[in-house]
C-alpha cells in the first residue's frame, strides 16, 4: 500500500476542508468519495464540512464543491471572483474516490 511507504517511521497528518451548498447536486456524491477515500488511507485526518450558508456567500472564495488538503485546492484553483463562487465545474466530472486519495497523498 502507497500509504504505508510514505508513513514509515511517523504518523501522517491532513486537514481536509470540504466546501458545500446544501442544494448543489454534486455535494453527495463528492462527500461519498471524499469519505471513502480517507477511510482507504492510513493518515491521521482532522476532517471539516463547511455549509455554506446565505449569510456566509458573500464572503466565500472558492466554488462549490471545494475540496482542501491542507490549504490546496484539488483543482489548483485557489480563489475564484465572486460570480463564480456558488457553482463549481470539475472538467473531468467529480473527482473519484482515486483522484481524491491520489491528492490527498500527494499533498502532505
Amino acid at each position: 500500500m502507497l500509504t504505508e511507504n510514505l508513513s514509515v517511521g511517523r504518523i501522517m497528518k491532513v486537514k481536509i476542508e470540504f466546501y458545500y451548498v446544501n442544494n448543489c447536486p454534486r455535494v453527495n456524491e463528492m462527500s461519498e468519495n471524499i469519505i471513502k477515500s480517507i477511510s482507504k488511507l492510513d493518515f491521521e485526518v482532522e476532517y471539516i464540512k463547511h455549509a455554506i450558508d446565505d449569510k456566509f456567500k458573500d464572503d466565500f472564495e472558492y466554488g462549490c464543491p471545494t475540496l482542501l488538503v491542507n490549504g490546496r485546492d484539488l483543482i489548483g484553483k485557489m480563489k475564484c471572483d465572486r460570480l463564480d463562487s456558488y457553482c463549481r465545474i470539475y472538467p473531468q466530472g467529480i473527482p473519484s474516490e482515486e483522484v481524491i486519495m491520489n491528492f490527498i497523498i500527494n499533498s502532505y
